[in-house]
């Protein structure tokens, strides 16, 4: 079972200032960003004791040029990728085997195909890294 609090703490490691909303039955977690008319998120679905997936989302609430909007709402998606890899790693588990979400067979997870397996390593690995920087 993973949390909100899970995720938050998963995100910090890579850096990433977040806080948790809830309301009305939806659940997400905000990224901190250095801008006020962008927000990104993670949209969760189960509740805040139990969540059981999540979307990235990113949007910026600016009177510019669509063609703008679009390129800041990419470039702050990849900048905030790491909230999305928090989320994994907090669901499925970390490298070093902390979290008890995934049945493993030697260093291999005993679940989902090949896609969800890459990114299950993608995330651990972004999550080591981060770990081992100053």
């Amino acid at each position: 079972m993973t949390t909100g609090q899970d995720i938050i703490a998963a995100a910090a490691v890579f850096g990433i200032k977040a806080t948790l909303w809830e309301k009305a039955g939806k659940c997400r977690i905000y990224a901190k960003t250095d801008r006020r008319d962008i927000s990104v998120y993670l949209e969760l679905d189960g509740s805040v004791a139990d969540i059981e997936g999540a979307a990235l989302k990113a949007f910026c609430n600016a009177d510019q040029h669509p063609n703008w909007i679009s390129a800041q709402v990419k470039e702050y998606r990849e900048i905030y990728k790491p909230l999305f890899h928090a989320y994994v790693v907090a669901q499925y588990g970390a490298a070093d085997g902390d979290s008890a979400h995934v049945a493993y067979f030697g260093n291999e997870p005993v679940m989902g195909g090949p896609s969800m397996q890459e990114m299950i390593f993608e995330s651990r690995a972004a999550f080591a890294k981060a770990k081992e920087m100053p």
